[in-house]
């Protein structure tokens, strides 16, 4: 049977490719996808990304479709549908015995998604199709007549019909038929798949019934954990006054989508109304997916506090996979509450981004990106409502009237003034005059929040509050704005009350007047309350027996945050509240902070608070300070004589092991990321000589390792890495032949797996730098495995997917490689974002890899990406600058640019002398400038660079090497031109 030819058209998964994304295929029109639509695309890409998982994950089907280790041959023949093929009857059967109308549905979904996304047109994709059947039905031979008929009545009839059903559908419908077919080969028209062509239930009209039923019954999937403001229950609607048509106008908004901002005095009542969109959005399924997040410090710590299972250790990782979740039309984010500017709290500037629809309450008056909705005063009649509901007590006509007088001055057009003013009437049974007559000498008229604030702090005066309900309210004012539940109370509140005092009934009294809210399970205070509670500032001696209630809550062994995320949610009020302690602190207040924030894995803008923290505190301690400073680490550039401190507590053991391997983990990749290459290995020395610790070791061989390829030392890398890895797997081996999986396992269990996967990955890096592919594959086997077992983090997966662009690339197989390397950059982006470390890197490899196919443009695009963001985001690392410089000077040769590569080259070589980077750091520019010095036909430079190139080459490269051959060879015709 022939195979298809270059002018043969044959229905095979190429062809279908082509007839997306080519013009001039199988004739010339206009295209189905504009140009700027095909960004990205390519053939393996769109495959993999939109062929469904289903049918990529059948036994044969995994076989066919894998993408990682050694180039697999059974991926290119079932896309060009090879004759030689083996498996197209055992692959097309085990799809079709999985295939129902529901994995059908998903394929064609998949097909609709790329179709919308890439704004096809579906004029000019019928009128191709046609064209593609009628050829292929004279030139295909596996192609029957009777099944090309039928295959051209399902166009007519979705022409027909693009009224009944939506375009998008029908053509997602005929691409998953299509590409049924595509799959059979041989098989296209055997028994099996004229059944297929039959089959009722994958009809168009009853598919897209059934899936739009099954759509309708689906309930909003929640992404985010149910603990915040937004998800107390609303106000029913007998107690919802005067802001009906408020919500109406949020209904629509939410239909149509869009980035919203609820501005509004604090108390006005954007958050009840965020409340009740909420419930309707829920209870009419409007949305596919809600997130409901309470901003506390800034977006990324928000937004780790209330998504589920984000297991990366890295916080902006965590933060750009909260965001990644977030996308899609029909998803959409309430974010209640933002206290920040963008200024303050630049990671605001990414909501704009988002797809998904987002609903922003907060005092704030502009957000960037969002339009502005005013929530003001409602309507003075459900004003009087507000008080009455709240007051509890009958009015007669004179009282309503005294009440409509009172509710003309602008300080009372408040909701929760007015609930509060009701509240305490209510408790203390005053009536409608003695409140006013209370309120003469209590208020004075102030304008915005400040006026709000100090009227509540007077009321708290005039409420009536006891000794332990005045405690029991400034505890609450210095904890997070958020429900606290009851058994919170229990643990930590018990020591503010006298013999014969009971928490509940305190608790109750405060509820009662107001300045608490009972969720049920539960209380919380109002922000604009707890403000005005502050405006006393809190000390520390005040909560001494919330101090020593949170003390026993830390203790040796404790389980960490990722094993105990309750202990995590623990510790993060309990430093909440430390960090809101004004004034002097003591040393032993400053402890305890340090001990909660270890227990958190989000710690956003804790090096400012900590910084504030001890500078009030007069007696700290060394072992405090020394903690501080790790921690800092996390924040902070400059470390000056932290080195000195690390070394005193190290050598003396005066803190545990895994405080010091926090504080080495973050001292060591300061150093690597300072460019200090000599102070991160004198580091490891002195590590190694004060403790055997098998963790320790391993990370200062890691260290070590990344030290010696910073300097260009591969073999010497290389050599370090195995080491490690020994360490790691064979230490406590039986036998050589212990299967290496099991070794694996037991690495994982003891807590380095983590550890290995980042070596295993730097290894294959370096042995790809030097051009050794087969211990390269061998690295990225050992690192699949590694990956698999740990359940697959998101940093290491970043890891394997770029080990595996750059062995492809190694390969000689460009567009795999493109691909892979494509899809890395993504991924880093969408799990770190763009001012990452990681993400430029990953643009500098990328352009590397377009300029080796010789596309410049892109590969120019990538490398000064990478360039603009290391100088952009102050990352002092001259290895990786100079790199980048080198990469962008080869890029401007090849692109016959010789001028401007001089110009990125010769600050690549400086920076490798300032930097001390090693001789190979050196010697690389130093022979692409002079190329590019040749180029311009400067003969005496270039003799310059190319004998500094040499003495590099010669000391750090085999004489088979290619560049130290090409140097030499133009060594020589230059001497024999001089002679």
């Amino acid at each position: 049977m022939a195979t298809e030819g270059r002018t043969t058209v044959q229905l095979s998964l190429k062809n279908l490719y082509r007839l997306l994304t080519v013009k001039d295929y199988p004739v010339y029109s206009t295209g189905i996808l504009r140009r700027k639509n095909k960004k990205g695309l390519t053939l393996v890409r769109f495959w993999d990304e939109y062929l469904s998982y289903e049918w990529r994950n059948t036994v044969h089907g995994r076989l066919i479709w894998r993408i990682s280790g050694s180039r697999n041959r059974y991926h290119s023949e079932i896309c060009n549908r090879r004759a030689d093929f083996p498996l197209y009857e055992v692959y097309i059967q085990e799809v079709l015995d999985g295939l129902t109308a529901e994995s059908f549905g998903k394929q064609l979904r998949l097909f609709e998604k790329f179709l919308t996304e890439r704004e096809y047109d579906h004029s000019v994709f019928i009128i191709k199709l046609k064209e593609f059947l009628l050829e292929a039905e004279k030139e295909d031979p596996w192609l029957s007549k009777d099944c090309a008929k039928l295959l051209l009545s399902w166009v007519s009839d979705v022409e027909k019909n693009r009224k009944k059903l939506p375009e998008r559908f029908q053509a997602g419908w005929l691409l998953t038929m299509l590409s049924l077919h595509a799959m059979a080969g041989d098989q296209m028209d055997t028994e099996k798949m004229r059944e297929l062509r039959k089959r009722k239930d994958l009809a168009p009209e009853l598919l897209w019934r059934k899936l739009e039923q099954e759509q309708e019954k689906r309930q909003p999937v929640f992404l985010t954990s149910r603990n915040s403001e937004l998800c107390v229950a609303p106000l029913e609607g007998e107690h919802f006054f005067g802001r009906e048509e408020e919500l109406y106008d949020l209904k629509e908004m939410l239909e149509n989508g869009g980035k919203f901002l609820l501005t509004g005095l604090g108390g006005i009542g954007k958050t009840e109304l965020l409340r009740q969109l909420l419930i309707w959005c829920e209870r009419e399924r409007k949305a596919r997916k809600i997130a409901v997040v309470q901003y506390t410090g800034s977006l990324s710590d928000s937004l780790n506090r209330s998504f589920f299972e984000l297991n990366a250790a890295d916080q902006e990782v965590r933060f750009h996979e909260c965001l990644y979740r977030l996308s899609g039309k029909k998803t959409v984010l309430f974010l209640d509450n933002v206290d920040r500017t963008e200024e303050e709290d630049p990671g605001l500037l990414e909501l704009k981004e988002l797809s998904c629809t987002v609903f922003v309450s907060s005092r704030i008056k502009k957000l960037e990106g969002f339009r502005n909705f005013s929530v003001g005063t409602p309507r003075k009649s459900a004003l009087g409502l507000i008080f009455r509901d709240n007051y509890e007590r009958t009015l007669n006509m004179e009282e309503r009237e005294n009440l409509n007088q009172l509710l003309e001055k602008k300080l009372f057009q408040h909701p929760l003034t007015l609930r509060l003013l009701g509240k305490a009437a209510g408790a203390r049974l005053w009536t409608l005059e003695e409140l006013e007559r209370e309120l003469e000498t209590a208020w004075a008229e102030t304008a915005g929040d400040a006026g709000l604030r100090d009227m509540y702090r007077r009321l708290y005066q005039l409420s009536g509050a006891t000794a332990a309900g005045e405690k029991l309210v400034r505890i609450f004012a210095i904890l997070p704005y958020r429900k606290i539940t009851r058994t919170f109370t229990k643990m930590f509140f018990q020591g503010f009350l006298k013999k014969g005092e009971l928490l509940a009934e305190e608790l109750g009294k405060l509820t009662g007047l107001g300045w608490l809210e009972d969720t049920g399970d539960g209380y919380r205070m109002h922000p604009v309350i707890a403000e005005s509670i502050r405006m006393k500032a809190p000390l520390e001696e005040e909560f001494l027996p919330f101090w020593e209630r949170a003390e026993k809550c830390f203790f040796d062994g404790q389980p960490g945050a990722a094993e105990d995320p309750a202990m995590e949610e623990l510790a993060w009020m309990i430093w909440n509240a430390v960090s809101s302690i004004s004034g002097e602190v003591s040393d032993r207040l400053v402890g305890l902070g340090l001990k909660a924030l270890f227990y958190m894995r989000s710690r956003y803008r804790a090096g400012e608070k900590l910084q504030s923290l001890i500078e009030r505190c007069p007696e700290l301690s060394d072992e405090h300070l020394f903690m501080v400073r790790s921690l800092q680490l996390e924040f902070m550039t400059e470390f000056g004589d932290y080195g000195k401190q690390f070394a005193f507590y190290m050598e003396k053991g005066l803190l545990s092991e895994e405080q010091l391997l926090n504080a080495l983990t973050n001292y060591g990749q300061r150093l690597l990321a300072s460019g200090k290459l000599t102070e991160t290995e004198t580091l490891v020395s002195e590590v190694f000589q004060w403790t055997e610790s098998l963790t320790f070791r391993v990370y200062g061989e890691f260290l070590l390792g990344q030290c010696c390829y910073y300097r260009a030392k591969f073999p010497a890398a290389i050599a370090v890495f195995e080491k490690a890895i020994w360490l790691i797997l064979c230490r406590k081996s039986a036998s050589r032949a212990e299967e290496e999986n099991i070794r694996i396992q037991r690495a994982v269990d003891e807590g380095l797996g983590e550890f290995l996967g980042d070596i295993l990955y730097m290894k294959g890096m370096t042995h790809l730098g030097i051009g050794e592919r087969k211990e390269a594959d061998q690295s990225l086997a050992v690192l699949e495995e590694v990956v698999k077992a740990l359940g697959n983090p998101p940093t290491l997966l970043l890891c394997l997917e770029q080990l595996r662009g750059q062995a492809a690339s190694c390969r000689g197989e460009a567009e795999e490689a493109l691909t892979f390397m494509e899809r890395h950059k993504r991924m880093v982006e969408e799990f770190a974002g763009k001012n990452h470390i990681n993400y430029l890197a990953a643009c500098g490899e990328l352009g590397t890899a377009y300029n080796r196919v010789g596309n410049r443009k892109k590969a120019l695009e990538n490398q000064l990406l990478m360039r603009e963001g290391l100088l952009k985001t102050a990352y002092d690392q001259g290895n990786t600058l100079s790199l980048a410089d080198n990469n962008i000077g080869v890029t401007c040769i090849d692109d016959g640019r010789p001028e401007e590569a001089v110009i990125y080259l010769t600050e690549a070589y400086q920076l490798a002398e300032e930097k001390n980077l090693g001789e190979i750091a050196c010697a690389e520019p130093a022979w692409n400038l002079a190329r590019a010095y040749r180029l311009l036909g400067d003969e005496e430079k270039e003799k310059e660079f190319l004998t500094k190139a040499l003495q590099g080459f010669r000391n750090n490269y085999a004489p088979e090497h290619p560049k130290r051959l090409a140097a030499e060879k133009r060594e020589q015709e230059l001497n024999e031109k001089r002679d």
